[in-house]
């Protein structure tokens, strides 16, 4: 018994480390799965932010072309559309400013993206039916303000531009537009807290798993300095 000691010492030293090793292994795939949590909820937020950006930009071009009668501003807002729909290419580093930079003639170069509609961007994201739900409302709400912004273009083009300002100001429009971002809203909510409980309890996952490497590494460490010291006396004696 006395001369089979060390050899069970070394056994639960090498059982340990694997356990150790085993663990390690686990405790990475919980670190990507953190960082795909990360990925997931900047997604959603980007499709969402880019949703309440075209709908600003849509408002901005139609009062500026009621203001100003610019045809600049009117091929800007079709051209937001066109994006936003997939029927046009989408510039690169369209998420940042552009259209500010566009009119002026600094983006004249600039390359273009897939051609993907706001629909199909959305698939490929792979978001939750929830989020969907609350996405697609959301641009549903802004196609039908946009149908209201092409009525005003109409009034611009029959040289009515003042009535087109008051439409585009209005208690309802200004309602119109309310409706587009309340759904983005409460997403943005509902992202930040899911994201905020399924990141704290994949962090206490990874607690947990840091303190059992740290414990089997150091009983291997230890079960392993016992077998070699009584293998030394052993031999001494």
């Amino acid at each position: 018994m006395h001369r089979g000691t060390p050899l069970v010492f070394w056994l639960l030293s090498v059982v340990l480390g694997c356990t150790a090793l085993v663990l390690t292994f686990d405790s990475m795939n919980e670190r990507e799965e953190i960082e795909e949590l990360f990925r997931k909820r900047e997604t959603v937020l980007s499709l969402a932010d880019g949703l309440r950006q075209s709908s600003d930009d849509l408002t901005r071009f139609a009062r500026s072309y009621a203001a100003t009668s610019d045809p600049r501003f009117r091929d800007r807002f079709r051209a937001v559309l066109a994006i936003r729909e997939g029927e046009l290419a989408r510039p690169l580093g369209y998420q940042h400013a552009f259209w500010d930079l566009e009119i002026v003639g600094e983006m004249e170069d600039a390359d273009t993206d897939d051609v993907k509609s706001m629909e199909q961007r959305l698939v490929e994201a792979g978001v939750g039916s929830d989020t969907l739900f609350l996405l697609n409302r959301s641009k549903k709400n802004s196609d039908g303000l946009a149908r209201i912004e092409t009525r005003a273009f109409q009034l611009i083009e029959n040289d009515q531009p003042t009535e087109a300002l008051e439409m585009l100001f209005s208690d309802s429009y200004h309602r119109s537009k309310a409706n587009i971002m309340r759904p983005i809203r409460s997403l943005q909510e509902s992202v930040d807290q899911q994201t905020a409980k399924q990141l704290e309890s994949a962090l206490e996952r990874q607690r947990k798993l840091d303190t059992m490497i740290v414990a089997t590494l150091l009983g291997a460490i230890i079960l392993g300095g016992l077998a070699g010291l009584w293998r030394r006396r052993q031999t001494e004696a």
